[in-house]
């Protein structure tokens, strides 16, 4: 029987830690989640998040966070 994975929910300052460039420990935490934590769960964003994303100033940011 498959089991089903959790659900996660995942909010902007998570996203924004991605890509964290003058905090470079929580830059790197945060990239080891991405990649050896959640491909474990279903992971969720809100409309919200979205909007927060859109709404940055920082063109080359928004580039990298694909939105």
């Amino acid at each position: 029987m498959k089991q089903e994975k959790l659900k996660v929910y995942i909010e902007s300052s998570v996203i924004s830690m991605y890509f964290q460039e003058n905090a470079p420990y929580l830059r790197d935490i945060t990239r080891r989640f991405w990649e050896e934590v959640l491909p474990y769960f279903d992971t969720y964003i809100s409309e919200i998040v979205l909007d927060e994303i859109r709404a940055t100033k920082d063109t080359k940011l928004r580039k990298r966070w694909r939105i």
